[in-house]
């Protein structure tokens, strides 16, 4: 998740702390910390380098040029213990902290030059707006629409605090692409996915330098099938912090899309080996496999981690996909129905249940005394969408593959083409769309899509 590791303070929201705190009664009457603290923020601000040597000729030059430098340090000293009276008291709920780096306990050792008195910027826990913050990214992690309202809701409440909370921004962002993953009545390009580029740019106007706005840019561009777009917004959240890009998922599968096959299964392998025991990273891998054909060691990873989290829809899912891939229908309808067990409270259609098309597809697949209950799962799922509108497209295309109706199944997909629907980023890979891919008008829903060339 682009949110899911605490955010840095913007720089214009570290000066507003700056301004705030040399303002208050505690720093106009430490006339010599206030300076050093000014000074160092403000060149830590514009990057420039900060030593010893600077600080003592910028802020005592008469003593530092007769060879007297203890005043630095002693300053220093003395602005870290106010810094820490100050947040003991008025500055206990403010938005950011400022604070000098600690000495090591050891006196032998020294913080490495240009370090001992750089600045260290942070989103205050304490602060009400940060609070509400954390809630959001507590509740967007867990992957469920009702996980998926309530963090927008607080990413809504810290920003009514806080209004240029940009990683706030950046929350929203990703709560509203995450949504579209679910589908949505509307097309998800004037709805979920338009929310979720104004919010991204909104965040990297803010603030620059958060490499969640950029990221979560990128999934919005790669959704849109915008590849250029999408390879610029990574690139800069790669400049900014690469490891937490390359362990967000949505730049995994922005590789995958455009071709970078090796590269993205790296990513995701990797990300599973370091954190082995997060669900949210060890079940992606297993997708990827299955993506790129290895459905023996997808199958493989999916058994032992169902085993370890027994409850995982996404586990449950990518081993429905796999046992299709290996046609093994009648473990396919088992674990689908374990699955559509567990996500009833997902649906707002109880009478088709969660991803009906998948249970459908399972049953002709069966053939036989299935083919009955896969045409009723169909006139239900017909039913529903002449209803309500629903413009989630896989789940019919599916149906329809599985009766034997390629055109039609074709023409839902281009319907979530349209729409782009964000699955539709894979229509060239996806392996269960398998029996359609020689068809013509299937292969120019591909090349709609304006795929970059492949190196």
């Amino acid at each position: 998740m682009a949110c899911e590791t605490r955010s840095l303070p913007s720089p214009d929201e570290v000066r507003r702390q700056l301004d705030h705190m040399l303002a208050g009664a505690l720093f106009q009457s430490n006339e010599n910390p206030s300076k050093f603290l000014k000074f160092v923020t403000e060149r830590a601000l514009a990057s420039e380098p900060i030593t010893q040597s600077i600080i003592g000729c910028e802020l005592f030059p008469g003593k530092y040029l007769r060879g007297n430098i203890p005043d630095v340090r002693v300053t220093a000293s003395n602005l870290r213990d106010v810094i820490a009276r100050y947040y003991a008291n008025d500055g206990e709920r403010d938005l950011v902290i400022i604070a000098l780096p600690s000495p090591p306990l050891d006196k032998k050792l020294k913080l490495p030059a240009g370090k001992a008195y750089k600045p260290l910027f942070s989103y205050n826990p304490k602060s009400p707006a940060n609070k509400e913050f954390e809630r959001g990214v507590v509740h967007i992690n867990q992957l469920s629409p009702v996980g998926l309202f309530y963090a927008l809701h607080y990413f809504k409440q810290t920003l009514k605090l806080e209004p240029g909370h940009a990683a706030a921004y950046a929350g929203i962002a990703e709560a509203y692409y995450i949504n579209s993953l679910y589908g949505c009545p509307e097309p998800a390009m004037p709805y979920y996915l338009l929310r979720a580029q104004e919010a991204a740019v909104e965040a990297v106007r803010l603030n620059p330098d958060l490499w969640q706005g950029h990221a979560a840019l990128g999934a919005v561009h790669t959704c849109l099938w915008e590849w250029d777009q999408a390879a610029i917004s990574f690139g800069a959240a790669l400049e900014r912090n690469e490891l937490e890009t390359r362990d967000y998922s949505a730049y995994a599968f922005y590789l995958l899309a455009v071709g970078r096959r090796d590269e993205a299964l790296h990513l995701v392998k990797d990300k599973a080996e370091r954190k082995e025991g997060d669900p949210g990273a060890e079940r992606i891998y297993p997708l990827f496999l299955y993506a790129t054909r290895q459905f023996k060691e997808a199958e493989r990873l999916l058994r032992n981690l169902h085993d370890k989290y027994e409850t995982d829809w996404i586990v449950m899912l990518t081993l429905v996909l796999v046992f299709f891939a290996l046609e093994r229908y009648e473990l396919v309808l088992k674990i689908n129905n374990r699955l559509v067990n567990v996500m009833s409270h997902m649906t707002q259609a109880p009478e088709i249940g969660i991803w009906p098309g998948l249970t459908g597809l399972a049953y002709a697949r069966l053939g036989g005394a299935h083919e009955k209950p896969a045409r009723e799962k169909l006139a239900q799922l017909e039913e529903y969408h002449e209803k309500t509108g629903d413009r989630e497209p896989t789940q019919l295309a599916l149906m329809y593959m599985g009766l034997g109706e390629p055109e039609r199944a074709i023409a839902h997909l281009a319907r979530g083409c349209d729409d782009y629907f964000p699955f539709m980023i894979w229509l060239h890979i996806w392996p269960i769309f398998d029996p359609l891919r020689d068809h013509p008008k299937f292969q120019e829903l591909v090349r709609r899509m304006e795929l970059p060339a492949r190196k």
